[in-house]
């Protein structure tokens, strides 16, 4: 039914196929709820439903319920209309959106391109949020492998198993060729260059990371500031802090400075970002005069901010075709190394006060 439609219903109809296939979703929403997410009538919700029923996508309604979906229909039926394109899946950690991040954006866009020229299609999926979801997807599709975004040990171990290559991106299972940016490596860096701009009170803190990966980058971190004569202390270097929202995250930062406030700060990306100055800001914290700011990732918003924001960053393009090449030989049978580390680009920024 793609391509021209005659009818508005039919053009939501293959929307909402495409969603529930990006998403993994399994109930539906409700028809209000539906028609307010697409923009459309009642009307076109009611009879773009009855048409999906009538092809065994999703179930028939029954009282008082949600509307089931037939994950595995809805996948095969997309792969016979785009014919046999061999196709490669991007597979996304799970959220609460559809969106992934800049940089997963990003390293997508240029994977798609290059597998293009190959003849290959690339389409992405967020992780679903049970494996009986993933295996009705991968069971429609047969793709040809996956590229797995920052996806749970036990997805990608469930897609081995299922016979299928996977390279992964900013994941952790010691199954797959994997790149990756040493994140103790990088908050170290960032340190450094605090401490090159002569701030002594630096902070990291951790949000929402698990007890396991916080204990693993004390361990090394421990290592690091030893090696160059430094104490560490992880509740001072590295706070951790739990939470659903920005007051969890300034209740805990409320601690932080309430002892030994620290010059310049540590956060992870753009929302921990606009978290901490909020904070700061809320509390006459000038920027970067009282405190200062490194943020370890990059994102196109900071392009619109002022002081312009000291962060890392990595070449997305060459990232992109170095995880291309792991693909394709991947699926050739070719052997190739274990884990690649993503180096990480420095980028100086007025945030970051030299005392």
């Amino acid at each position: 039914m793609k391509g021209r439609y005659t009818h508005r219903w039919q053009q939501f109809a293959d929307d909402l196929l495409d969603d529930i296939l990006h998403t993994g979703i399994e109930v539906l929403p409700g028809m209000r709820a539906l028609g307010k997410q697409y923009q459309v009538s009642r009307s076109t919700v009611e009879r773009a439903l009855e048409y999906l029923v009538e092809l065994r996508f999703i179930h028939a309604p029954v009282h008082g319920k949600a509307r089931q979906v037939h994950l595995e229909n809805v996948a095969r039926s997309l792969q016979k209309d785009e014919g046999s394109i061999p196709k490669v899946l991007f597979l996304v950690a799970s959220s609460d959106t559809v969106q992934i991040t800049h940089t997963g954006r990003k390293i997508y866009t240029s994977a798609r391109n290059l597998l293009a020229e190959e003849g290959i299609q690339l389409d992405y999926i967020v992780q679903p949020h049970s494996l009986s979801q993933l295996n009705s997807i991968l069971t429609g599709l047969k793709p040809l492998g996956i590229i797995a975004y920052g996806t749970s040990a036990l997805i990608v171990d469930e897609i081995i198993d299922a016979g299928y290559p996977v390279i992964g991106i900013g994941c952790s299972s010691a199954r797959i060729p994997r790149f990756n940016t040493d994140y103790s490596e990088l908050i170290l860096s960032a340190m450094q260059r605090a401490w090159a701009a002569g701030h002594q009170l630096v902070c990291c803190p951790l949000w929402n990371r698990k007890i396991d990966i916080q204990a693993q980058l004390s361990d090394q971190l421990s290592t690091h500031f030893a090696e160059v004569g430094k104490q560490f202390s992880a509740t001072y270097h590295l706070p951790d802090i739990q939470g659903s929202s920005p007051v969890d995250y300034h209740q805990a930062l409320d601690s932080l400075f309430a002892y030994t406030p620290p010059s310049c700060l540590i956060v992870g990306n753009f929302a921990q970002y606009l978290m901490a100055t909020s904070y700061l800001s809320a509390r006459n914290f000038r920027i970067p005069e009282d405190v200062s700011l490194i943020v370890l990732s990059a994102d196109p918003y900071y392009d619109y901010i002022s002081p312009s924001i000291a962060h890392f960053s990595i070449d997305l393009e060459e990232c992109s075709a170095q995880v291309v090449l792991a693909m394709l030989s991947r699926m050739k049978g070719s052997e190739i190394c274990d884990e690649v580390e993503v180096e990480s680009i420095w980028n100086p920024g007025a945030s970051l006060k030299i005392q």
